[in-house]
């Protein structure tokens, strides 16, 4: 049976110092108007953040971390648009050696800590916390 709770009275920061310690496994839905990502938590760690349009793009992440060239990037972009990269653009231009799996693992974190970041900035924010992965919430 999947739990779930709302968890309105608290603010943002206060309620992921609450999950972290009590080390909950499960994904926290945060909504503002419009505005919803999922936050995977595992045992204290938050392990990733789902939304369905992320502001932080990841070839423009690695293109601003100076990994990788924007003819390059461009040139990927267009082979999966194409049909003849597929695959998620990471994973992509790690296999084609366009980039270090370490660039990968660091433009991931960033992107990572910049989404959790914008939730800070939204107002009127609703919270609920499944305690099932966010795939199944």
């Amino acid at each position: 049976m999947q739990g779930r709770s709302s968890l309105d009275v608290f603010d943002f920061g206060v309620l992921l110092q609450a999950l972290a310690g009590s080390l909950k496994v499960g994904s926290l839905r945060v909504v503002s108007g419009s505005k919803e990502k999922y936050i995977g938590l595992n045992r204290g760690t938050i392990d990733a953040i789902y939304t369905t349009r992320s502001r932080f793009r990841l070839g423009r992440i690695l293109y601003n971390m100076r990994c990788i060239e924007m003819e390059t990037l461009e040139k990927v972009l267009a082979g999966q648009k194409s049909g003849e990269l597929s695959g998620p653009i990471g994973k992509v231009l790690v296999e084609c050696e366009h980039i270090s799996q370490e660039d990968l693992d660091a433009a991931l974190h960033y992107q990572l800590v910049e989404e959790l970041l914008e939730i800070f900035y939204w107002s009127d924010v609703g919270y609920e916390f499944y305690s099932v992965p966010p795939e199944q919430a």
